[in-house]
């Protein structure tokens, strides 16, 4: 347990940007439209329009085919869509448990370790 760092935290009272989003600033800043983009990936342009809409997630294959079409890493698309997933409001904070106790006792007693 020796290895295990509390630093990184969600900020609680943030709200993301969907991938969508900036998928449609992208897209338009090449001049590609939905329907071509969805034909050059292969996909269909409900899927696209979903995404770009923010109601549809971007998956990891659809991240590949991204990634394939214009460049940026799979990786890129899936962060920013677990970003957004993690810190949107669709997830029900109250279904999230408490710290465990086991927890909240090594964490207490390593206060002064930082």
């Amino acid at each position: 347990m020796e290895n295990i760092k509390h630093e990184w935290k969600i900020p609680e009272q943030r709200e993301t940007t969907h991938p969508g989003e900036h998928l449609k600033e992208i897209l338009e800043s090449y001049g590609i439209n939905q329907s071509e983009f969805a034909r050059r990936l292969g996909v269909t342009h409900c899927a696209i329009n979903e995404i770009i809409n923010g109601k549809r997630s971007v998956s990891p294959r659809m991240a590949q085919l991204m990634h394939g079409g214009l460049g940026i890493s799979a990786m890129f698309w899936m962060n920013m869509q677990a970003m957004y997933d993690l810190t949107s409001k669709r997830i029900n904070k109250k279904q999230t448990p408490k710290l465990f106790p086991e927890v909240k006792e090594y964490l207490k007693s390593r206060e002064g370790d930082v």
